[in-house]
């Protein structure tokens, strides 16, 4: 999970979350919809620093980015299946809010399947 392929895999993915968020604060809301998204391109901005801090050798910067990668995929696929369930509109198309669902939600898997790989490989060897 702290991989320097890992790390980069999660900083790249997050730096693509914050810099489209970044993007729609900057154009403002009249061309992406309603206000009631605010908090959500917010939150997207702070994973900006969150990115850049996985430069460092920090175990704890590395967890939030997971945390804050699993928390966003999570999301991006409960909203859809929750609208429909509702029968409400949704904020953003099905299919793009669940493909960046899986996007970001694919840094977290190859992360938890190499740690269980070195796990595994660390327990055979000792």
């Amino acid at each position: 999970m702290f991989s320097p392929f890992v790390k980069g895999l999660k900083c790249a993915t997050l730096i693509r979350l914050g810099v489209s968020s970044a993007l729609v604060l900057i154009r403002g809301f009249t061309y992406h919809g309603s206000v009631r998204l605010l908090p959500w391109y917010i939150a997207g901005f702070l994973a900006l620093p969150l990115a850049f801090s996985l430069f460092t050798r920090s175990l704890l910067a590395a967890r939030l980015a997971f945390g804050f990668l699993l928390f966003s995929g999570f999301t991006n696929i409960a909203v859809p299946i929750w609208s429909t369930i509702a029968k409400i509109p949704p904020p953003t198309s099905n299919s793009a809010s669940l493909f960046y669902g899986f996007l970001y939600l694919f840094p977290c898997v190859v992360a938890i399947v190499t740690a269980r790989r070195h796990a595994k490989t660390s327990n055979q060897s000792g």
